[in-house]
């Protein structure tokens, strides 16, 4: 896959909300891979809040399940503070595959909810195909 040129990746700030060391590992070499110059990680959902300021993240990963809260409970924060602002949501998880989950997911304010193993170039493929929002 091509990189996106300089000035796309600086136009993308992205961010991970998991508390698994391996996955934001992992997302940090799909990123790097995009060309993503700024990264940003979390591992509780009240430190992932504040990626929606300035600069605001391009896409904010995020684990559903957390220690402190709910991954939809998070996005339903960001979803009130930000608006059509907010970085695009990507909901990961293993545990929450129902038809219900993903219903939940939505009204929380997850643009895609994608299931454990996540393959991060459908993390990269995802972001690709996003214009970056303003800021």
């Amino acid at each position: 896959m091509p990189k996106m040129t300089l000035q796309q990746a600086r136009d993308r700030r992205v961010a991970a909300c998991t508390r698994y060391a391996a996955a934001a590992r992992e997302f940090r070499a799909s990123m790097a891979e995009l060309g993503a110059l700024d990264q940003m990680l979390a591992n509780r959902g009240d430190h992932a809040q504040g990626f929606g300021e300035h600069p605001p993240v391009t896409m904010l990963r995020h684990s559903v399940a957390l220690p402190d809260e709910s991954g939809w409970e998070v996005a339903r924060r960001i979803r009130s503070r930000y608006g059509d602002k907010r970085p695009v949501l990507i909901a990961i998880t293993g545990r929450y595959k129902q038809p219900s989950d993903r219903l939940l997911g939505q009204l929380a304010g997850f643009d895609h909810q994608l299931e454990k193993p996540c393959d991060p170039q459908e993390l990269i493929r995802l972001l690709r195909k996003q214009p970056p929002r303003a800021s």
